[in-house]
């Protein structure tokens, strides 16, 4: 069935749509325009073609890490879709039974980093010609923790592990209330605290276990979440209840994926567990969440939410909860192409969606906070996707200079951004509230992490020094992440957001730093980056006091920083031997030259100087100057002594 014209139906006259010019179009002598009817895929249509889309994404990524020389890619490298056919299997695994095999650490783009950082100090040539005992007893430890880091399990198997989340109806509730205090620190406060019904999220610690009550499996989903998140800041990460409320979600999830419904919660759900799974270091998984998501962003046709105009300001309202959604779904999608090795699987087009707006119904006298954090959030996504867009396009085989000015240009950008706002300045604000600071250092930081990501994709080779921008956004980094390390005491509300910084932040910087120290000839102009390194292990090395999941993580950071301490410290032993060496080789060519004068000194005929008299002495037993001088005049003139009788060989002038 055709639509009625755009001009009939913001109007809201009748049209009879006639062809190629409606009757009411002619009448007003303007132009008359169509809009196509979006075709809705069935549902069952969907749930048969998602695991057949899932399974040949997973068959094309392991295609593209396994190309080329075999060996694993690096999450910075730029990603190629290989030109030949892809070879499936023809047995079909449920995204069900797929989505929770047993990945362990090898996977994550952490070890494949650090392996990275490892191969660069063995290879790279340093000024360290020969490696000492030192330096070989440090490689040792740092390839026995990447070892115990590849063999971490990052999820037990669900189905052999017992669960048992005893806890009572009040705690239950106190930690869906922390969960939904807690929404408002999230990026953007109006992300998730808009759109979920927060009176249902209430009330689920009461019927979700009644038999008479039938939940939607996405809000068993949703439920498990603010538990999780409850219990992380009530007990800390470490407590095996928080932990059983993050397994407690990961069994909920295959009923919610093989439910024969969709509803509108479906895409929070997912992209809310996609962070979760971020936190818990399940990078794999949190992939597949953040796949859920975009699936949903798609086939509900938010990603064309603007083409067509709102009918009224209701549907304008449900509009604008959407266009949070999506634009955080398309902030996502950017980190995990930039840091995680991902493909880009939301797009963005001008003119089809909107950014959100800072002034809403709900929010009609916005604070200045909030005003800044959701500009600057828009401003560097919106710029972020368009660079990509462009790199895209170009190509990352083989960038030129006007793609490297061009990128270039994007990081300047965003630092006067930053700049514009003055979020540095805000976020040491001893005034504002240590949530608002929180908040405003993780855009902080995630700007920087965009910029080091983006560099690292445009650049065309593997270059010896790090670019200056890199090195300044890594320092800048490390050196918030210290910030809020040297608070002494957080409040427990942002415990678990410094708990986020110093899990996830810290390693899109360190090894910028690391490739700094390598390319460095002179000690003391990494010194600075080696102490900053050190301090980042001891923070992490304290998280692990709390939360023993992270602790091959740390271990590896640490024995990283050991390997470039003992580099540095060989460095200066050798600067100190180079000029102990010079001080040496000049000593010796001063004594040459003393020696080489030595023969140009004429000899004296010692008893040719007769004996000097003896001089008069005052009172005090002390010799008098002026008697002194005159009696050696007397004496001279006694012995007849001519300036020719000093020339006793044969004249100065031959010296």
């Amino acid at each position: 069935m055709k639509l009625a014209c755009l001009r009939c139906k913001r109007k809201k006259i009748k049209c009879d749509k006639g062809n190629p010019i409606c009757h009411q179009c002619i009448t007003a002598s303007t132009t008359c325009q169509y809009v196509e009817r979006r075709r809705r895929p069935r549902l069952t249509q969907q749930r048969e073609t998602v695991p057949c889309l899932n399974y040949r994404l997973e068959l094309l990524e392991k295609q593209i890490a396994n190309s080329g020389t075999g060996e694993q890619r690096s999450p910075f490298s730029p990603l190629t879709v290989p030109s030949g056919p892809v070879n499936e299997d023809t047995s079909m695994i449920t995204p069900s039974s797929r989505a929770f095999m047993n990945d362990n650490a090898q996977e994550s783009w952490i070890y494949r980093m650090a392996t990275d950082a490892r191969r660069k100090f063995q290879s790279q040539t340093t000024p360290v010609s020969t490696p000492t005992p030192r330096i070989d007893d440090e490689m040792s430890s740092l390839n026995d923790a990447l070892k115990d880091l590849g063999n971490l399990k990052i999820r037990p198997d669900l189905t052999a592990t017992k669960i048992n989340l005893d806890l009572s109806t009040g705690e239950l509730r106190q930690c869906v209330d922390i969960f939904v205090d807690h929404m408002g620190t999230m990026v953007v406060p109006d992300i998730f605290a808009t759109a979920l019904d927060v009176n249902l999220i209430r009330m689920l610690p009461d019927i979700v276990d009644s038999p008479y009550v039938r939940v939607d499996p996405s809000a068993y989903v949703m439920y498990y979440n603010a538990v999780h998140y409850g219990l992380y800041q009530l007990r800390g990460p470490g407590d095996a209840r928080t932990q059983e409320a993050y397994l407690s979600l990961l069994r909920a999830v295959p009923t919610w994926l093989d439910a024969n419904t969709e509803t509108d919660m479906d895409g929070y759900t997912a992209a809310l567990t996609s962070w979760t799974a971020i936190n818990n270091l399940d990078y794999q998984l949190s992939w597949k969440f953040h796949c859920k998501s975009c699936h949903f962003i798609k086939v509900r046709g938010i990603d064309d939410l603007d083409v067509a105009p709102a009918r009224n300001f209701e549907e304008e309202n449900a509009r604008e909860a959407t266009r949070y959604l999506y634009w955080h779904i398309l902030s996502t999608d950017c980190l995990f192409r930039l840091f995680f090795g991902k493909p880009t699987v939301l797009s963005w087009s001008p003119n089809k969606v909107r950014p959100p707006a800072v002034f809403t119904h709900r929010n009609v006298h916005p604070s200045a906070s909030q005003v800044m954090i959701a500009v600057v959030w828009v401003q560097y996504t919106l710029r972020t996707v368009k660079i990509i867009n462009y790199l895209d396009s170009h190509g990352l085989e083989h960038c030129d200079t006007s793609v490297v000015q061009k990128v270039n240009d994007f990081c300047t950008q965003l630092e006067d951004l930053m700049a514009e706002w003055d979020m540095e300045a805000r976020m040491k604000a001893e005034s504002s509230s240590h949530a608002l600071r929180c908040l405003i250092a993780d855009h902080i930081m995630n700007i920087y992490a965009i910029i080091i990501g983006i560099k690292r994709l445009a650049r065309p080779t593997d270059p010896a020094i790090v670019h200056p921008i890199i090195l300044r956004a890594a320092r800048k980094m490390v050196a918030t992440l210290l910030y809020f390390e040297g608070i002494p005491a957080l409040p427990d509300t942002t415990k678990f957001t410094f708990a986020h910084f110093i899990s996830f932040y810290p390693f899109c910087a360190v090894f910028s730093l690391y490739e700094h120290i390598l390319a460095c000839t002179d000690p003391e102009d990494c010194e600075q980056d080696v102490q900053s390194l050190e301090s980042i292990g001891d923070a992490m090395a304290n998280i692990c006091a709390v939360r023993l999941d992270f602790t091959p993580f740390a271990k590896t950071i640490m024995a990283l920083n050991k390997v470039s301490r003992a580099i540095q410290d060989e460095r200066r032993n050798q600067r100190t031997d180079v000029a102990s060496t010079e001080i040496v080789d000049h000593l010796a060519n001063t004594q040459q030259q003393f020696q080489n004068l030595a023969n140009y000194i004429p000899t004296f005929d010692s008893p040719a100087f007769g004996v000097f008299s003896d001089f008069p002495m005052n009172m005090e037993g002390d010799m008098a100057p002026l008697d002194f001088v005159r009696a050696l005049e007397n004496d001279l003139i006694g012995k007849n002594w001519h300036e020719n009788r000093w020339d006793m060989e044969g004249g100065m002038s031959g010296m």
